[in-house]
């Protein structure tokens, strides 16, 4: 019998170990890379290979979870969590640790693929922005909760506490998600059929997601390794002032992600979409306007939720589209759907740090961030000329 509520419940903490353990390893992994002997570029390459790994396996991941189920290739991600989480305790070595993301990345891919089709394939339109809402929630908190946590644990009991402790939560949840989710004979396991790669790839609403979640994730790419430096230069925050500020912008996040995907099941995603493009096209350059920590936390704040408004209904959109609109979702491909969703974020975060750094080196981050927004509008411009298809519900 399947139960939807606890359904949700596996797939949110399924994605809340995979942001959570991405978040503990930001503030120990370069110190302990470091200890190994890393230079800064061998540092990169280790942070690097998790959006290689993603880039590389997420679609193929997403073609096996139609294929074969959400659950195998979901079951497949939390193990794998699990063995890179290991590898990371018993690493002595940088090849140890690359191969190690790349394992991590690889497990992301297939959580961040069966996690929202299983969604599209438990929920009608009218109900997934709601769910898929609480999916960009449990995101937004892993990522809340991860570096602080990594910090605080690594203080009180070294390198190795953080991952043992993720460890046991991680096989935690696959005992949760084999009890939970329906085996390989029920029908939420997958369609009876599914479309090609580029079949998909022509779809109107697959594109227009993953465009919009590409220049999203080109955004984060800008802000996660700038923006610190830049508060440190302008106003000397110190580390725990910058700890708190991407605090700020996923608390805000986490808060109205929920709000923002039941919003889309009855406004329409597009039109929550649109409204996103043109609020973070006039929030983003107002951050290098902020003198200080408190004005600098009220637009970081404002970012966490235009960013949402722009990027949470992207994914029920993919699923609508990629639904038949007779209504049944028997022919649908939503791993492949989410698995090209998912290559477009891991393609922007890997451009967006060369992009940026890039820019700032021969301009400076208030000019970047002008540029942006108006790649932005643009973008949103000529994404948007033609209207996906979207349920009647939501228009």
């Amino acid at each position: 019998m399947i139960r939807p509520k606890l359904v949700v419940g596996a797939v949110a903490l399924a994605i809340f170990l995979d942001t959570l353990i991405y978040g503990i390893v930001i503030p120990i992994l370069p110190g302990y890379s470091e200890s190994l002997g890393a230079s800064s570029f061998v540092l990169g390459v280790i942070f690097a290979a998790y959006s290689a790994s993603l880039l590389v396996g997420t679609i193929p991941l997403g073609i096996l979870s139609d294929r074969y189920g959400r659950k195998r290739v979901m079951f497949f991600g939390l193990v794998a969590l699990s063995l890179s989480t290991l590898g990371f305790a018993l690493a002595k070595s940088i090849v140890w640790l690359i191969i190690t993301r790349l394992l991590q990345g690889f497990a992301a891919g297939a959580t961040w693929t069966a996690c929202p089709a299983l969604i599209a394939d438990l929920y009608p339109p009218e109900q997934r922005g709601s769910k898929m809402g609480l999916m960009s929630a449990a995101s937004g908190f892993g990522f809340l909760v991860g570096p602080a946590a990594g910090g605080l644990l690594y203080e009180a009991g070294g390198y190795h506490l953080p991952f043992l402790i993720c460890i046991i939560l991680a096989i935690l949840a696959v005992i949760f998600v084999a009890v939970v989710i329906p085996g390989d004979s029920n029908p939420v396991k997958m369609p009876k059929s599914s479309r090609p790669l580029l079949e998909v790839l022509r779809i109107r609403g697959v594109w227009q997601g993953s465009t919009m979640v590409l220049i999203g994730s080109v955004g984060f790419g800008f802000i996660d390794p700038l923006l610190p430096g830049y508060f440190a230069d302008k106003f000397a925050a110190s580390p725990g002032v910058i700890g708190l500020l991407f605090g700020v912008i996923s608390l805000f996040h986490v808060s109205s992600a929920p709000v923002i995907g039941k919003l889309s099941d009855h406004m329409g995603r597009v039109r929550l979409i649109k409204i996103g493009l043109v609020t973070t096209a006039l929030v983003v350059p107002l951050i290098t306007l902020a003198a200080n920590a408190v004005t600098s936390a009220i637009t970081m704040g404002l970012m966490g939720i235009t960013f949402g408004l722009m990027l949470t209904p992207t994914m029920p959109l993919l699923a609508d589209s990629v639904m038949p609109r007779r209504g049944s979702s028997d022919d649908s491909s939503y791993g492949v759907a989410f698995g090209i969703y998912n290559g477009a974020f891991s393609l922007g975060y890997l451009i967006g740090p060369l992009i940026g750094g890039a820019w700032v080196e021969f301009y400076d981050l208030p000019s970047l961030f002008v540029a942006y927004s108006i790649v932005l509008l643009l973008t949103g411009l000529v994404t948007f000329r033609h209207k996906p298809y979207e349920h009647k519900h939501a228009t």
